[in-house]
Order: C-alpha cells, then structure tokens, then sequence
C-alpha cells in the first residue's frame, strides 16, 4: 500500500488509483456503447448500405463528422 501523507491528511494512493482508473473505464465503455448506438441509428434512419468503397458504419461516422463542423 503507497500510503502518503498529503496535507496533513494520510491518504491510500494506490487505493485512490485504483478507484480513479475503474471509474474511467466504466465512464469509456459507456461512452463507446452510445458511439455504437448512434451508429446504429443512423444508419437505420438513413437506410445506408456498404458499397465497395465504405461500410455503413463508415458511412455514418463521416455523416457525423459532417454534421459537425
């Protein structure tokens, strides 16, 4: 345990860490779920078909680039 002395408070640096870097990974794969999601969506509202130059996903994600700007 990296137990520290900050500010005249003891504190558990690992243990703040540890929680810090799972809160992180949680709030990511949240994240990248609704990224997929809205993928997803779009590509049904726009009815969009892969071709032989993009996939669908492709498609959409440069529609959503676009919409952007």
């Amino acid at each position: 345990m990296a137990k520290a002395l900050v500010h005249g408070i003891m504190r558990d640096l690992e243990a703040e860490e540890n929680a810090y870097n799972t809160r992180w990974a949680i709030i990511t794969g949240a994240a990248q779920a609704i990224h997929g999601e809205r993928i997803a969506a779009l590509c049904a509202r726009h009815e969009l078909e892969s071709d032989e130059f993009f996939t669908r996903e492709e498609k959409a994600e440069r529609m959503m680039k676009e919409a952007t700007r």
